[in-house]
């Protein structure tokens, strides 16, 4: 064995090879049982190995719908809040000019609805 350390892939290629090379051994080979048991949990890490990935796989998809969800919203309200200060501007220009009412096609442009 060499110094340089497997990657995560390498390692699950050779937990991988072990755990089929070993699955076909009869009872007589396995000795005093380390053998079975080192079948055993190189099996079961490569299948947790495989379980993580798809969990992260699931999750970063996650990530990317939540992402495209967050933008939307930022974007709604953004809108809403140009909206309110194109209402409120409408509102302040009638209050300094003393009018107690708004034009009806003014406020509804200000409020991004056709009039």
């Amino acid at each position: 064995m060499t110094g340089t350390p497997m990657t995560p892939d390498a390692a699950l290629a050779r937990l991988r090879q072990y755990g089929e090379r070993t699955s076909t051994w009869s009872t007589a080979t396995y000795n005093d049982g380390t053998e079975k048991a080192l079948h055993q949990i190189a099996v079961t890490l490569a299948a947790e190995v495989d379980r993580l990935r798809e969990e992260l796989s699931e999750a970063t998809a996650e990530m990317a719908e939540n992402a495209r969800a967050m933008n939307a919203l930022r974007r709604h309200r953004d809108t809403a809040e140009s909206r309110l200060a194109a209402v409120e501007r409408l509102a302040e220009e009638a209050r300094d000019k003393c009018n107690h009412t708004i034009d009806t096609d003014l406020l509804l442009d200000a409020l991004g609805m056709e009039s």
